[in-house]
This record gives C-alpha cells, sequence and structure tokens, in this order.
C-alpha cells in the first residue's frame, strides 16, 4: 500500500512539533522565595517543526515548539538559561520574573535573548504554557 507523501509530511509535522518536559526542576530551597523564568518560544515559519531543548543551569528541560512558553521557578541566585548551543547567565533575585525569547537562526543556531517585561506579555499572550514537572 502506497501512503501519499502529503500524509506522510503532515504526520511527521504533527509528531515533530511536540513539546516536550524531561526532567523535574531542582526542588525549591524556600517556597516562598523563588524567581521566575518564562520562556517564550517565537512563532517564525523557519524552523517550526522543531522543537528547541531548553536548558536550566546545564539540565534540559523540555523542548519547546512553535508559539509554546514555558513557566519555571527556580532558587534565587547565579542561574544559566539557555537552549542546546548558547545560554545566558544572570543572578536571579528573589520575586522577580525573568523574560527569555528564543528562536532558530537563518542558519539554523538555536538563539535565546532577554525580553523587558512589556514585550514578553505580548508574546505569552499568543502562546501557550507548557507546565514544568515542579
Amino acid at each position: 500500500m502506497k501512503i501519499p507523501s502529503t500524509i506522510l509530511v503532515l504526520v511527521m509535522l504533527a509528531f515533530g512539533c511536540a513539546t516536550k518536559v524531561y526532567r523535574p526542576l531542582p526542588a525549591l530551597a524556600d517556597p516562598n522565595e523563588y524567581a521566575e523564568v518564562i520562556i517564550i518560544r517565537n512563532k517564525a515559519f523557519s524552523g517550526s517543526a522543531l522543537g528547541i531543548g531548553i536548558q536550566i543551569d546545564g539540565y534540559k528541560v523540555a523542548s519547546l515548539s512553535v508559539g509554546h512558553h514555558l513557566r519555571a521557578k527556580v532558587n534565587p541566585g547565579q542561574r544559566s538559561v539557555g537552549t542546546m548551543s548558547g545560554s545566558i547567565t544572570l543572578k536571579l533575585e528573589s520575586k522577580q520574573t525573568y523574560y527569555f525569547l528564543t528562536g532558530l537562526g537563518i542558519s539554523g543556531d538555536q538563539n535565546i535573548e532577554r525580553l523587558d517585561e512589556s514585550d514578553a506579555k505580548k508574546w505569552v499572550s499568543k502562546s501557550k504554557e507548557v507546565l514544568l514537572n515542579q
């Protein structure tokens, strides 16, 4: 039986864009003292069938597909937030929220950048939240 190539491509795209959660984040030292990290995947067409591996402190916590964002509560202090090909390290303060935008560059490289709150809220309002195991 021959499967039409259009159906095969659609099935591959459906499974290729799935967002996956890989590992739980470390427990909070104090549940009332945490920094919040929100990472948003842009909605560019380029690379839309590929998930971007999201890392916090060097651990892959999720693969984020187009149009999704994740929200993570992390212990305050020096933290690294990024993708499989690069990260941003900064000191996170308790009771503060930090926003990041990630996507694929033209050459296929995974990138991440900080966003200010007003731009981030626009992106978040247009995306679906991924729940992490926390």
